[in-house]
C-alpha cells in the first residue's frame, strides 16, 4: 500500500519480480553498459552493495530504500526482484538529493530520505534514474524556466549535473547528452548523500551500502560498479 511522504514524493512497499539484466536490451537508449568519464568520481568499491549478497537477503524486510524519479510513475513498484517486502520506494523529482551545502536550502527531499532511514532497518540505499526522463530531456534542451523551479530542483540540477555534462562531454549530440546526463546525476546524487556526516557514517561502518541504477521502461536494470567505472547489467 502506497503513501506519500513528501510534495514529490510518494513511498510504497510494493515490489514484483521483473525481467531483469538482459545484456542484449538496447531499447530506447539502454545499452549494453555504459561507461562513465574517469576522474570525474571518488567513490571507492566498500561504499557499495554487491548485487549478489543484496539478493541473498531474501527473508530481510523493508531493508532497502530506493530514491526514484516522480517522472518514472509506478514503474519502480517493478523493481524489487529480491521479494515484495523488502522494498521502500521514495520518489523525488529527478531522484533528487541535496549535498549537505545545499540542505538547508532544500530541505524537503533530504527530511524524506532521513525519516524513512529512521523509521526503518533500511540496510541499502539505491539511487534510481530511468532512460527516457522526460524532466532530464527538458532541462538539458530547452532553457531555464525559474518562475517554474518550484523546490529548486532544476537549479540543482542546472548548476551540477549539466555543468559536468557540459565541461566533460561536450562533443556529444543532443540525445547522448540527454542520456548522458540520466547516468550522472545519478551519481551526483549519491555524492551527494555522502556530503552528510549521518550518512557518511553509516556507509563508513558498513551498517548502508549504496547502489546506482539506471532502467528503461520495461524495468531492465545496469547498476553502476565502481571498479569498472561504468554501469553494467545486473
Amino acid at each position: 500500500m502506497a503513501h506519500r511522504i513528501g510534495r514529490f514524493s510518494r513511498c510504497s512497499r510494493r515490489g514484483t519480480l521483473p525481467a531483469v539484466g538482459r545484456a542484449g536490451d538496447v531499447s530506447r537508449g539502454m545499452e549494453r553498459h555504459m561507461k562513465i568519464k574517469a576522474g570525474l568520481h571518488q567513490f571507492s568499491t566498500s561504499q557499495f552493495g554487491t548485487l549478489p549478497d543484496w539478493m541473498a537477503a531474501t527473508n530481510a524486510e523493508r531493508d532497502t530504500l530506493l530514491v526514484a524519479c516522480s517522472d518514472h510513475g509506478t514503474a519502480p513498484d517493478n523493481l524489487s526482484f529480491a521479494g515484495e517486502s523488502r522494498l521502500l520506494i521514495l520518489q523525488h523529482l529527478i531522484s533528487s538529493i541535496p549535498s549537505l551545502a545545499e540542505s538547508a536550502e532544500f530541505t524537503l527531499s533530504l527530511a524524506d530520505v532521513e525519516r524513512v532511514i529512521d523509521d526503518y532497518p533500511v540496510r541499502y540505499l539505491i539511487v534510481c534514474g530511468h532512460v527516457g526522463c522526460g524532466i532530464i530531456r527538458r532541462w538539458v534542451t530547452e532553457p531555464p524556466m525559474s518562475w517554474s523551479d518550484t523546490g529548486g530542483f532544476e537549479a540543482r540540477f542546472r548548476r551540477k549535473t549539466l555543468a559536468l555534462v557540459n565541461e566533460h562531454y561536450p562533443d556529444v549530440g543532443e540525445a547522448e547528452r540527454c542520456r548522458v546526463a540520466v547516468f550522472e546525476h545519478v551519481l551526483i546524487q549519491l555524492e551527494n548523500l555522502l556530503t552528510h556526516p549521518t550518512f557518511a557514517e553509516r556507509v563508513a561502518n558498513g551498517s548502508l551500502r549504496l547502489f546506482g541504477w539506471v532502467v528503461n521502461e520495461h524495468s531492465r536494470v545496469l547498476n553502476y560498479d565502481p571498479a569498472r567505472g561504468g554501469y553494467f547489467p545486473t
